[in-house]
């Protein structure tokens, strides 16, 4: 179906205009609030109300293609398993970063959270790395936010702690998650 296509596009981009999707959807997820970092001309024009929609919509985008493709059974490990999602500063990390601004976005959080499902539910990999960049810890407080004020946040936040309560904590890393 289309949407198959479409969602594998986003993550995968392909084509020019497949990579250029790709692309902007990821740069709206990384880079800063104030976007200093990206340098696409054509985020320049926009005033700060309309890049942060435009981020809470490529949250969106993206956890839908991964939920579409998870659910058809597509092996998305080619993807995640890259540096530009599991490196230290890549989407993954990105993703758990949206979770620290759950009071102020909730709906950013709701969206970064169904991304993050997704991948700690079909990778191992990404469970373990998001671990050892503290996700559990922002997890708590997402669940915490969402109990108070967006109920799917906090229906996703139990999710995703269920689903990394069984990958195994490495001692050293849990007083490094109490200390944030």
């Amino acid at each position: 179906p289309m949407s198959l296509y479409v969602a594998g596009a986003v993550l995968k981009g392909g084509n020019c205009d497949s990579e250029y999707i790709k692309t902007s959807i990821e740069h709206l997820i990384l880079y800063n609030q104030n976007l200093e970092d990206c340098h696409e001309s054509w985020l320049g024009g926009f005033d700060e109300h309309y890049k942060e929609e435009m981020r809470y919509y490529a949250l969106a985008v993206l956890a839908n293609s991964l939920q579409l493709l998870s659910s058809h059974g597509v092996k998305m490990h080619l993807v995640i398993h890259s540096e530009k999602w599991l490196g230290n500063n890549g989407l993954l990390f990105a993703l758990i970063s949206k979770l620290t601004h759950a009071e102020k976005r909730p709906h950013n959080a709701y969206q970064a959270m169904r991304c993050l499902n997704t991948i700690f539910g079909v990778s191992p990999k990404a469970r373990a790395r998001g671990i050892e960049l503290g996700a559990q810890a922002w997890l708590v407080l997402s669940r915490r936010i969402g109990r108070s004020s967006h109920a799917l946040l906090e229906e996703e936040s139990d999710s995703a702690m269920k689903t990394l309560t069984g990958a195994p904590v490495r001692p050293s890393l849990i007083s490094r998650l109490h200390s944030i």
